[in-house]
């Protein structure tokens, strides 16, 4: 009875060793995989500047204390970093770091990538800038910008996410070096320009998380592809050329219903490794379709498999563009600014806040542009008449020396106009993003004084539609914002006033619009105010600052236009321009 037993249970026996040899084996497996993953995390070294207190401030001690918990990096202590460099002697001035100073710093330290924190001091605080480099070359990975205030736990996230973003590529064999020159704009349209080197960052920013990939800006792309190549030990030309990603898109259909085309291509030296020709792109869809065409192009060089996206990944890449667009704006420097931002909202539209403070970065920098401008104006007329006197025939101006030309002025407006659109169907504007809108245009569209100098090689007949255009377009936002109250409540008949005011006296620049135009601007305005609560106030505002207007107006329009303010006055009727 016992032996028939056990032979009734030998197979069950059997089958029960099986599965536990099947799971020791998978239990060692993974044991193994996860000491891989390990042993192959990237030692990482921060490396902070002593300067202002950075090394000791809450933000490193918080970054250091993210990542010590982030299994794709191996952190390397402070202590210990400062006991090897004391043991070799090695001061740290990572102001005056070279690819080769990087390089020593990483053999000592035995560290794949190294966190170099400085600080800037400007006017309005401090900035932290944080580079990402990889020790086998010394090149740069990546670079941040972030305002240094009273957000610690904030920036140690951002940086730490953005380490563990960098950390893939800090292993891998670096070989490619890349550079995106600004997108080409071929219809030359205000919305096309605006987004030429916001759709260049998008991919540029994309293409820095490839594995084995380095970019470049286009100044310095062959001299860093040089050294790359010459570190690795290769002498070939084709090795120690750059690849540079061309694009060109343009603006099609009616305002509403736009769509883009984009024409891509991928060059190195003389050959053009990929190109692809796409039509009829939404430009909600515009992010999503550079940024996976682009890494398919870039793969056909480094080779692999195509990455799934990192959930995320958009999120965190918006948050960064938009923390450095604060750091550019904190040190004035407007148009790095404005890239920034118009790249983040490439990637995440909804950031209302950010449309906002683009009409404030879009007015500081034509306001900069305009002194420049007449900078130029009063040097030129010093030059001419130094060489009248000394009769030498006057010359163009050098054209390296010239100031913005006026295109750029107008597209600043016609971008400035573009998010303010957005803003208003979304919520009232405020009296604080008012003022820099309406400083903004008045500024871009004023004629220069001296435009048979200055704009000698523009050609009028293109530019004056473009100054109409923006006329329109500034205009018919305005007419909106007023029409329907989308002005906060706080101080709103002085941005009312203001509002309608910067129409008409835009309406008023003579080389742009006639006289039976301005009054017909005059009259938009003040019926769009009629729905407004004490419309009759602002209306009576606006008509006496663009009194200029009404009296350059033939005489019998003149003469209607004030009996019907005088009915309106009277309360006997609604004021009504016929």
């Amino acid at each position: 009875m016992g032996r028939e037993h056990f032979l009734d249970w030998a197979p069950r026996l059997a089958c029960l060793a099986v599965l536990l040899v099947t799971q020791a084996a998978a239990t060692a497996q993974s044991t193994r995989t996860a000491t891989t993953t390990t042993t192959t995390a990237p030692t990482c070294a921060i490396l902070a500047d002593a300067t202002a207190g950075l090394d000791s401030s809450p933000v490193v001690a918080l970054l250091e204390a993210k990542l010590s918990q982030d299994s794709r990096v191996r952190l390397l202590e402070r202590a210990e970093i400062t006991r090897i460099l004391a043991e070799h002697s090695l001061s740290l001035s990572l102001a005056e770091s070279t690819p080769k100073s990087r390089r020593e710093w990483g053999q000592v330290l035995r560290a794949q990538m190294l966190v170099l924190l400085q600080t800037r001091q400007v006017k309005e605080g401090k900035v932290i800038e944080a580079s990402f480099v990889e020790t086998r070359h010394g090149l740069s990975l990546g670079n941040e910008r972030l305002v240094w205030g009273d957000r610690a736990e904030q920036i140690a996230s951002l940086l730490a996410r953005r380490i563990s973003q960098v950390a893939g590529t800090a292993t891998a064999d670096l070989k490619y070096v890349f550079a995106v020159p600004p997108f080409e704009a071929e219809d030359l349209s205000p919305d096309s320009l605006q987004y030429q080197s916001a759709y260049a960052q998008l991919v540029e920013e994309t293409l820095s998380h490839l594995p084995g990939v380095v970019m470049a800006d286009l100044a310095h792309a062959a001299e860093v592809a040089r050294e790359l190549a010459v570190s690795e030990g290769e002498t070939s030309v084709a090795r120690s050329l750059p690849y540079y990603l061309h694009g060109r898109h343009k603006m099609t259909g009616p305002t509403g219903n736009r769509t883009v085309s984009f024409h891509l291509e991928l060059r190195h030296g003389q050959d053009i490794i990929a190109s692809l020709n796409k039509d009829a792109v939404r430009p909600a869809d515009a992010a999503s379709f550079l940024r996976e065409t682009c890494t398919d192009m870039a793969h056909k060089v480094i080779g692999g498999a195509l990455q799934a996206p990192v959930n995320g990944a958009t999120t965190l890449e918006a948050d960064l563009l938009e923390e450095r667009c604060r750091a550019y704006r904190l040190v004035g420097e407007w148009e790095s600014s404005i890239r920034m931002a118009e790249t983040a909202l490439l990637l995440d539209p909804g950031r209302n806040e950010l449309r906002a403070q683009l009409l404030y970065l879009y007015e500081r920098l034509v306001w900069v542009w305009n002194g420049r401008r007449f900078r130029w104006e009063t040097e030129f007329r010093r030059k001419q008449d130094a060489d009248m006197r000394k009769r030498i025939a006057t010359r163009p101006y050098d054209t390296d020396a010239e100031p913005i030309p006026v295109r750029a002025f107008v597209q600043c407006g016609f971008a400035a106009i573009n998010h303010a659109w957005h803003l208003a169907h979304e919520r009232p504007l405020r009296r604080e993003e008012v003022w820099p809108l309406c400083n903004l245009v008045s500024t871009a569209s004023r004629p220069f004084n001296s435009p048979d100098i200055y704009d000698w090689k523009q050609d009028a007949s293109s530019l004056t539609p473009l100054m109409r255009g923006l006329l329109d377009q500034y205009s018919d936002v305005c007419s909106y914002v007023l029409s329907n109250s989308r002005i906060s409540e706080d101080q709103n008949r002085s941005a009312y006033t203001y509002m309608a005011s910067s129409v008409c006296k835009l309406a008023s620049s003579s080389p742009w619009i006639g006289r039976e135009g301005q009054l017909d601007v005059l009259r938009r305005c003040l019926l769009a105010i009629e729905p407004a609560d004490g419309s009759f106030a602002i209306q009576w505002d606006v008509a006496s600052s663009a009194s200029h207007m009404l009296w350059s107006a033939p005489e019998p329009a003149r003469v209607q236009f004030f009996l019907d303010l005088s009915r309106r006055e009277a309360g006997s009727t609604r004021f009504i321009v016929d």
